[in-house]
């Protein structure tokens, strides 16, 4: 009897990547690992579609986060403006 979750295992430069990967995005992958998946590594369009948007709104929400704590701070070193 197999183990459950071994049929689907995919080798780990595909596990690591396949879902980031897409066309015209910029990535920090070490070349090892995307010369790795160029050679037997398949994209799935929507879970990286998905997980784009997630990763800008995240990055969105971090910003605006720095840039009212900055304000907050310019008020409080300087409360005549």
């Amino acid at each position: 009897m197999p183990v459950p979750g071994s049929r689907t295992r995919l080798p780990q430069t595909d596990y690591d990547i396949s879902a980031l990967a897409a066309a015209d995005t910029i990535n920090t992958f070490p070349e090892k690992t995307l010369l790795a998946y160029a050679d037997h590594g398949k994209a799935d369009a929507e879970l990286a579609a998905q997980l784009q948007r997630e990763r800008v709104q995240a990055f969105a929400n971090s910003w605006h986060a720095l840039l009212d704590c900055l304000a907050r701070k310019s008020v409080a070193m300087n409360p005549s403006v």
